[in-house]
């Protein structure tokens, strides 16, 4: 199983604020790019599923979907032979099951599993500690590797938080409190994947395409938008912590809109990685 921090994030999933880009939500962007592969009858594996938000819209493109999440609440009732949970993170499980299949989806979560890698959580100190950079760095690499070699003939789809971002600026103040990063930029993570991607790519005559996506993230209500914040992108660490809850608050209300509701301009980076079987709208 991941390092704390991933296992954390997986518990306030359902916290996710709502994010428009491009004038698409995220779930439209991911249905929009699964459906640019010309295929159907459509095996999927989506990482980090959680309730599995956008399966419903897919339809009778799909075949079956094997759902990876490693935290039983988050589980959507089965009421359809479409979908199968798997207790587990991506990782693991890419590497361990060798799975007919035809499209593999990280949306938002592959950050936080590549992010286990480098930092864990001490509970007595209530700190998130920096594993070793180097030794943690060739680790994550190599896995990258081996997973993106895994799946040389499947689709792959990734939603990555951008970090330069308004919403994510923020978010990674409060987090050097706690844990301070090389660079000072949790963006290092995306930086990691795309290199690695990019190189898997054409190493294997992959398509290869990225595309950056701006918009808004809407949190609703100021006292909803405050718990979500609190609980969704700083993961319930400090809760408890008066200064940094009145410093989330202050932050969210400078964002109001007309309608009372917290709207923080934030942003994506979408990755579409492919066999050169697939054909793209």
């Amino acid at each position: 199983m991941p390092a704390l921090p991933y296992t954390s994030y997986c518990n306030y999933l359902t916290l996710l604020p709502r994010y428009e880009l491009v004038d698409k939500t995220d779930i439209d962007i991911v249905v929009h790019a699964i459906r640019c592969v010309k295929e159907r009858d459509l095996r999927i594996i989506d990482c980090g599923a959680g309730p599995g938000r956008y399966w419903d819209l897919l339809g009778s493109d799909v075949r079956h979907i094997i759902a990876i999440e490693p935290n039983r609440a988050l589980w959507r009732p089965r009421h359809s032979d479409l979908w199968t949970y798997i207790e587990a993170d991506g990782f693991s499980y890419l590497r361990t099951h060798t799975v007919a299949t035809d499209v593999v989806t990280w949306i938002w979560s592959l950050n936080y599993e590549l992010l286990s890698f480098f930092e864990d959580y001490d509970s007595k100190l209530n700190r998130v500690i920096l594993k070793d950079w180097n030794l943690s760095f060739i680790h994550a690499s190599n896995i990258l590797n081996q997973v993106l070699d895994a799946l040389a003939n499947v689709y792959l789809v990734i939603l990555f938080f951008d970090a330069n971002t308004e919403e994510q600026t923020f978010v990674t103040e409060i987090w050097e409190t706690v844990a301070p990063f090389p660079f000072h930029d949790r963006n290092f993570t995306r930086l990691l994947w795309e290199d690695i991607a990019r190189r898997n790519a054409r190493r294997l005559n992959r398509t290869y395409r990225s595309t950056h996506l701006s918009g808004r993230a809407l949190y609703g209500p100021l006292e909803t938008a405050l718990h979500r914040m609190l609980n969704f992108h700083l993961r319930g660490h400090f809760n408890s912590d008066r200064a940094i809850v009145a410093q989330a608050r202050q932050f969210l209300a400078g964002y109001l809109d007309h309608h009372l509701q917290v709207s923080i301009p934030s942003g994506a980076y979408l990755y579409e990685i492919g066999p050169q079987r697939f054909r793209y709208d």
